[in-house]
């Protein structure tokens, strides 16, 4: 039920369909992940939830802490996509358009070290359109750094994922 005002009286009524919240899980890891490629390399923050309706949304949340570093002084960047594998046929390509990147670059030339800690939070709706089980990892990859880190010193990552009903 919901409250409503009909510009004099306050009642309560039915609430209307959609949006409600079905089911949730919650998966964390302490474990570091330190990544050095150019391809994208999965993390251990992830997740997986079963929808109970193909016409259901998933409300996506991943939060982790983040370094990246670097020793030749100009940037100090990395990039994040989280990828969805849906009943076990494997990660395909990132569910997002583009990928989120991390960091900074300077525009004059030194040969100081780089490094910059983060904390990141990524939030979307995904339409799976599907009741069998859906794996969201978050993946990572180097843009122009020597290394980034997933959860840097035993920080929690967590992956966040709820179901919405759309009825």
């Amino acid at each position: 039920e919901v409250l409503t005002h009909d510009g004099t009286d306050f009642d309560w009524a039915a609430a209307g369909g959609g949006g409600k919240i079905v089911q949730y899980t919650n998966n964390t890891s302490l474990s570091a992940v330190a990544i050095t490629s150019t391809s994208d390399v999965a993390t251990n923050c992830s997740g997986a939830i079963t929808p109970t309706s193909s016409s259901n949304k998933i409300i996506v949340t991943a939060s982790f802490g983040l370094h990246s570093y670097d020793n030749s002084g100009n940037c100090c960047r990395g990039r994040m996509k989280i990828y969805r594998d849906i009943g076990g046929a494997g990660f395909g390509n990132s569910i997002q358009a583009g990928s989120i990147n991390f960091g900074h670059c300077k525009t004059e030339t030194d040969t100081q070290e780089r490094g910059q800690y983060g904390w990141v939070n990524i939030c979307f709706v995904d339409s799976p359109a599907t009741t069998s089980e859906v794996t969201y990892t978050l993946y990572g990859s180097v843009s122009s750094s020597l290394n980034i880190t997933f959860g840097p010193y035993a920080q929690l990552q967590t992956m966040l994922l709820m179901e919405t009903d759309e009825s």
